[in-house]
């Protein structure tokens, strides 16, 4: 999976399109993912990868479509603890911080990182998984 987005990345550099990169920094209880998790989100709404997919990665998409209007990278929390996850099919329970990075494919910086991890992924140096206990 991690390759396909590294692929894909590499494919709209081309066409000079710039991603929002959803990351899984932390997580708190139960969660869909873990740690290092990856989602690309398109300014016209396509997404590759999942972050865990239902509501929650709805609003990681809804997070990654501001940041490619703003040109900014933001980090947020998406809390999955309250009642009213329950009702919208929310059953992890937990939370998870959420990494959205701008990346400019036109931009050298965007294209170094993620060659980088690209690398990192031939080497088999994945983030470490599993869930910490605060952030």
């Amino acid at each position: 999976m991690e390759s396909e987005l590294i692929e894909k990345f590499l494919f709209l550099e081309k066409e000079d399109e710039d991603v929002a990169l959803v990351t899984v920094t932390q997580t708190i209880g139960s969660t869909p993912r873990n740690p290092g998790a990856k989602m690309i989100v398109l300014r016209d709404g396509q997404v590759y990868g999942t972050i865990g997919g239902g509501c929650g990665e709805a609003e990681a998409k809804k997070e990654a479509l501001y940041v490619l209007d703003i040109k900014a990278s933001k980090k947020y929390q998406l809390d999955m603890t309250s009642d009213a996850t329950a009702g919208e099919g929310m059953i992890c329970g937990g939370k998870m911080e959420v990494f959205v990075d701008f990346l400019s494919c036109g931009d050298n910086d965007s294209r170094q990182v993620f060659l980088a991890y690209h690398a990192s992924l031939k080497r088999k140096e994945n983030p470490p998984s599993g869930n910490n206990n605060e952030y």
